[in-house]
């Protein structure tokens, strides 16, 4: 049961730099916005923060600072209990632990959660004469954008395929031997989920890439999501629901009539569907180009793609090839349902975390990935979260979804086929009137003289004419297959063919010396 709103009432932001020195109070009179965007895609989150600075007033902060942003509510008077809807409350749910309710008295409501843990990458003042005077930007990057992590490197672990790859079902390199060298160069930590931690090749490479470009490249090969936050490079399989270090994310709740404020969602989408991954390889033991296919599963609303989805180019091997088609086939499981929805601010809502939407209509309850996360405080309005949502899998049951029709079969293009029938007009389903079929037949008798008349264009009164036709287009078939086949014997008897005897061949002429 989605948690009760009646405690947020007041929403509430933290702003801390240095790590510890809390600068809210002294940001409050000014603070005008602040979002934080965490997204499966780009490496690394983002924090904006908009503040007055209509009297310039303010000190432009140094890049590089850290920068924490925390979220969440600070609701005045105890936590109502909800009788109506039977949602959790301090007194009815033993599954709150004494933890939670010492955070939950201190704010009186849920209390805050960090949301973003980064630098100070960017500072930007603007004016506009209509837009409420002067304004200051603060971007952060959850990544260090003057780190080493965008220093090209050329580091290899491996020797590449031994002579019995044949018989080969996984690498002799886990990936992180190669992570741990390519992020350490970078003075990052590294940190994969136990899906890409099982990950194995003969030989990995990352050639003229930097940290974060080896980590994306990673990712898309194999169906993961890389990030760099706070000097920490994770990777975690799409899907996995888990963090790098292999814990369950919150499940959130978006309910209808509860938290849920509105929503756009796609249940499926048929461009992102394919049928089946393929990857095209040099085997070295054969001497020949192969292939590593795999299925993409889906059912109900999905499924019946045809369509393969091949690689840009060529993979170094077999295992490779299999990686490759798994990351084809989580990356059009994922994105074959998609939308956004719109809830009352939720801290716990981070990228590849999922999310459960109930009450919006049969055929759209069920639960997503988020893939991005945006978190939105703004003064005045108060505080509410974004999930672009996308992994479609809808409540089992909850919906019948319609069963696919059968392709329309092909009908006969020739007008002399029995029950042919002309296509209608473009202008609609409509017929020729005898007016125009007589029109239509005159001109077919004196411009095309001999040419049998198709049936729909015969009144039904023209039975018997259309039979007399037949049969004289049938002679006449008959009486030209006659003729041919006695030209054709006609020439092969003056050439001493069939029927003619024996071809002598003429006499050889000797040449003179």
């Amino acid at each position: 049961m989605v948690e009760h709103q009646g405690p947020r009432r007041h929403a509430a932001c933290k702003l801390i730099v240095h790590g510890m020195q809390d600068v809210t109070d002294r940001l409050n009179p000014y603070l005008i916005s602040v979002q934080v965007i965490d997204s499966i895609e780009g490496g690394h989150s983002e924090a904006h923060i908009e503040l007055d600075d209509r009297n310039c007033e303010l000190m432009i902060p140094p890049d590089n600072v850290p920068l924490t942003v925390m979220m969440g509510w600070s609701g005045e008077g105890p936590r109502v209990i909800d009788f109506g809807r039977g949602a959790n409350s301090l007194q009815d749910d033993p599954g709150i632990t004494a933890a939670t309710i010492q955070n939950e008295m201190k704010w009186h409501g849920p209390g805050l959660e960090v949301v973003f843990a980064g630098w100070v990458s960017e500072v930007e003042s603007g004016f506009g004469r209509k837009g409420g005077g002067r304004r200051l930007w603060i971007t952060g990057t959850g990544g260090n954008t003057k780190g080493e992590a965008k220093q090209l490197q050329n580091v290899t672990v491996g020797e590449g395929k031994p002579e019995d790859s044949a018989k080969q079902t996984e690498g002799k390199h886990k990936l992180g031997e190669i992570a741990d060298k390519v992020f350490g160069a970078a003075g990052l930590k590294f940190k994969a989920s136990p899906g890409m931690a099982k990950l194995s090749r003969d030989f990995w490479q990352a050639t003229n890439e930097s940290a974060q470009m080896f980590g994306e490249r990673i990712a898309r090969e194999t169906g993961g999501i890389f990030s760099i936050n706070n000097g920490i490079a994770t990777l975690v399989g799409k899907g996995e629901g888990v963090n790098a270090d292999g814990v369950a994310l919150f499940g959130v709740e978006a309910v209808w009539g509860v938290n849920l404020i509105g929503w756009r969602i796609k249940p499926f989408s048929g461009r992102a569907q394919y049928g089946k991954a393929s990857s095209k390889f040099f085997d070295f033991m054969k001497a020949n180009w192969d292939t590593a296919s795999g299925e993409i599963p889906g059912g109900n609303p999905f499924g019946g793609a045809a369509a393969v989805a091949h690689g840009v180019g060529a993979v170094i091997g077999k295992i490779e090839g299999e990686q490759a088609n798994e990351g084809a086939s989580q990356d059009s499981q994922s994105k074959r349902g998609t939308g956004w929805c719109l809830i009352n601010g939720e801290p716990r809502a981070h990228a590849n975390a999922k999310i459960s939407i109930s009450g919006a209509r049969p055929g759209v309850d069920g639960t997503y990935m988020i893939s991005e996360a945006e978190h939105n405080y703004t003064r005045g309005v108060g505080y509410t979260t974004r999930c672009n949502v996308q992994n479609f899998k809808p409540v089992e049951g909850s919906y019948n979804w319609p069963t696919k029709p059968k392709p329309p079969q092909p009908q006969s293009t020739d007008p002399m086929a029995p029950g042919y029938v002309p296509a209608p007009p473009i202008s609609g389903p409509q017929t020729y009137t005898e007016e125009e079929k007589e029109r239509m037949r005159k001109y077919m008798e004196e411009h095309e003289p001999g040419t049998p008349i198709p049936e729909w264009l015969l009144s039904a009164s023209d039975a018997e004419k259309l039979a007399a036709q037949r049969a004289a287009y049938a002679k006449k078939q008959k009486e030209d297959e006659e003729k041919l086949a006695k030209d054709i014997e006609d020439i092969l008897g003056n050439f001493g063919g069939a029927g003619g005897g024996p071809v002598v061949p003429p006499p050889q002429v000797p040449i003179s010396q």
